[in-house]
């Protein structure tokens, strides 16, 4: 599992698609297929799938080691070509996208000891906020 951090300076992407409840889980089956295509590209980190109890969203939380490798990704002709379906989907109008660009500022985990058990300890790191 990837974890979220501080220190990596990771570029991070979030996309939220808003679906009627009935396009929920063909839209997740579609998505299944469609996200492996960016384990393919250099650069990739992860990717985490979250959805709607309500069934009329998914969340997908991407993780790339830059700019760059995102764009590459995007603009490529395999992405083009493998993720047609899921562009054809996006584009179709049945669904509202919203993708944003991210920065991890703040991330608390809580810490296991030797055994996976939790312990009472915490990691909590922050990023310093330039002053406006």
């Amino acid at each position: 599992m990837g974890s979220i951090s501080c220190d990596d300076n990771l570029f991070t992407v979030m996309v939220r698609v808003r679906m009627p409840p009935e396009d929920q889980q063909p839209f997740l089956e579609l998505s299944y297929r469609t996200i492996g295509i960016f384990s393919k590209f250099p650069g990739f980190i992860s990717c985490h799938q979250h959805r709607s109890h309500d069934g009329t969203e998914v969340l997908s939380y991407i993780q790339w080691q830059n700019l760059a490798a995102h764009e590459a990704c995007q603009a490529s002709p395999l992405w083009q070509t493998e993720g047609a379906e899921m562009i054809q989907y996006i584009t179709s109008g049945r669904a509202e996208v919203d993708v944003q660009s991210y920065e991890v500022v703040a991330s608390l985990e809580e810490r296991k000891d030797a055994d996976d058990a939790p312990s009472e300890e915490s990691t909590d790191e922050r990023k310093e906020t330039p002053k406006a």
